[in-house]
């Protein structure tokens, strides 16, 4: 049942959506959503009658019991909304450069062609130990084709710095080692769901078993890409443990890379994955090390329609001498709150943002169960999932 009430405002390019005590407000020209507090929406409200900024704080300072110095900290972000020019960096297909760089020719080797999301990857590098990294990490998705979409080439410089490149546009110019598969795989996922037929990417986990498909959006190190491979061992199948990508009929597209298990999990998910331990350690840009698994099984896209279910997890460690189950907490979120989660990140639609793809996007959460779910350790949260 739909409980998100839309309010045309006196300003024709915000629209303010209300949940019970949840907002969002879509701005027309800037193409994007922005969540707000109670506090922000009172802000808005007299704003949008015209009156000053002073005014507004002093309307807002005799109608609640709020301090001056709090309706102060929120009012830059929501006079920003009044802004009137567009943003110089929006989600509107962001599209990689090399997707519309055309292929060089090449002689298509099929030990080094990949297949992910029908989109495929010819990987040359000249160093001997990454190809073979590459060839038994990427083995699963090796696929020959005599037509590629992307040709990637890594050539080592001086000091173990590489450079990296795809159908001959530079991406990185001095990469240690140590970062290249990360590189790698993040680069192939984004790129196989650009040439797509997508709608919306947002990040997060998503699986399916017979009865459910799973979203688990969430910021990084919530604990997503470790409930995503123990959900794997118990009956799940993945579409991808970092993208959540929708086609235009609201339907999940599958990513058939390797999960990104990051260091901190390693010794829970080691007696699930055995093979974990054998596995090379690979650092990302920004300092976390992940090692890579295979999950038992991907989703073959597309899928007929299921009961969906949006979990957000949040992984807090427990207190020494604590019960497993002590920190367990699940809390339902509403349409707008479930929409802000999703974007918390950071998304990317392949057309333009309007109010009807918005208003689209209500009815799709909707018709879905929400909630946050808070564990200390994942027995309680894994019970919840997969009965």
């Amino acid at each position: 049942m739909m409980t998100v009430t839309k309010f045309s405002l006196n300003t024709d390019y915000l629209t303010l959506f209300v949940e019970n005590d949840s907002a969002l407000v879509f701005h027309h020209i800037k193409q994007s959503l922005f969540h707000l507090s109670p506090l922000s929406v009172s802000l808005l409200l007299a704003l949008d009658q015209g009156v000053s900024e002073q005014q507004a704080i002093q309307q807002v300072l005799k109608a609640s019991d709020c301090r001056q110095v709090d309706i102060e900290s929120h009012l830059a972000s929501v006079s920003d909304l009044f802004n009137k020019q567009p943003q110089e960096k929006h989600y509107l297909a962001e599209q990689y450069p090399e997707i519309s760089r055309p292929v060089p020719e090449i002689d298509s080797c099929s030990s080094k062609c990949y297949c992910v999301n029908d989109s495929y990857f010819v990987i040359e590098a000249d160093s001997v130990a990454f190809t073979d990294e590459v060839s038994r990490l990427l083995a699963p998705c090796r696929k020959h084709n005599k037509l590629i979409d992307f040709y990637v080439e890594i050539r080592q410089h001086s000091d173990h710095r590489f450079s990296f490149s795809c159908n001959g546009y530079c991406i990185e110019q001095s990469l240690p080692y140590e970062q290249l598969m990360p590189e790698l795989i993040e680069r192939m996922q984004v790129l196989a769901y650009q040439k797509s037929d997508y709608l919306f990417c947002f990040h997060g986990a998503a699986l399916k078993n017979s009865n459910q498909c799973l979203l688990l959006p969430g910021v990084s190190g919530a604990g997503k890409s470790t409930l995503a491979a123990q959900l794997a061992q118990r009956g799940f199948a993945l579409y991808s443990d970092e993208m959540m990508v929708l086609d235009p009929d609201f339907n999940l597209i599958s990513l058939a890379l390797p999960i990104a298990v990051k260091s901190g999990s390693w010794p829970v998910l080691t007696a699930e994955y055995p093979s974990l331990a054998k596995q090379s350690a690979w650092r990302k840009q920004d300092g976390r090390v992940v090692k890579y698994l295979w999950p038992q099984q991907f989703v073959v896209s597309p899928t007929p329609s299921c009961q969906m279910r949006l979990i957000n997890p949040e992984f807090t460690a427990a207190e020494q001498g604590s019960e497993c189950n002590e920190g367990f907490q699940e809390q339902p979120l509403t349409v707008i709150e479930a929409l802000a989660v999703l974007t918390q990140s950071g998304y990317q639609v392949h057309q333009k943002l309007d109010i009807n793809l918005v208003e689209r996007l209500f009815v799709f959460l909707s018709r879905m169960t929400r909630s946050r779910m808070q564990y200390a350790c994942s027995n309680s949260v894994l019970e919840k999932l997969s009965s």
